[in-house]
C-alpha cells in the first residue's frame, strides 16, 4: 500500500517522526521497525489510535481544560449539586474541537441536581439523572463560540 494514501503530511524531525493522517489523527513520536509510531501524545500502532484520558476533581463546579484531551471522565460522589463550568482552553480561531465527558454516579445513591454553563449547548437543560453505579456520557464540539452538544448516552452504562 503507498504511503501517500495513508499519510496526509510526513515529517521526520530531529525529535521523531510527525504525521497526520487523512481523516485529522496527529500522531508524534519514534518510528519502529514494525512500522508502529510511538511517543508521546495521541499514537497509532497498527490500526489502534490512543489518546489521553483526562480525570476531572468532582465539586460544585467542575472545570474541563480542553487543552488537555479530548475524553474527560469526572466520579460524582455526593447528592450536592454541581455544574460544569465553561471549559478553559478551547480553540483558538476557526479550529474546531470535540470532547467527551463521562459522568460516573459513585454518590452511593442519587447524585445532586447537575447542570452546565451557558456555553453548552445542549438538547435539554436538565442532567438526566443517572443511577448509582452507572454514568452517561456526552460528547461536544466547538464552533469557535459555544460547545455545542453532538449525542450522549441514551440509557445509563454500568461502571
Amino acid at each position: 500500500m503507498r504511503l501517500s494514501r495513508i499519510f496526509k503530511t510526513w515529517r521526520v524531525s530531529a525529535t521523531g517522526v510527525i504525521a497526520e493522517l487523512f481523516g485529522g489523527l496527529i500522531v508524534n513520536g519514534d518510528l519502529s521497525a514494525t512500522g508502529s509510531i510511538t511517543g508521546t501524545g495521541a499514537s497509532s500502532q497498527g490500526a489502534r489510535a490512543t489518546e489521553p484520558l483526562s480525570t476531572l476533581v468532582y465539586g460544585p463546579s467542575i472545570v474541563v481544560d480542553a487543552s488537555l484531551a479530548n475524553l474527560f471522565v469526572v466520579t460524582i460522589t455526593d447528592g450536592v449539586a454541581f455544574v460544569t463550568a465553561a471549559p478553559t482552553n478551547p480553540p483558538a480561531g476557526a479550529a474546531s474541537q470535540v470532547i467527551t465527558i463521562t459522568y460516573r454516579n459513585a454518590a452511593g445513591g442519587a447524585h445532586g441536581a447537575g447542570t452546565w454553563n451557558a456555553i453548552f449547548k445542549t438538547q435539554a437543560t436538565v442532567f438526566s439523572a443517572i443511577a448509582n453505579g452507572f454514568s452517561r456520557s456526552m460528547t461536544f464540539r466547538w464552533n469557535g463560540t459555544n460547545w455545542v452538544e453532538l449525542y450522549r448516552t441514551a440509557a445509563d452504562i454500568a461502571n
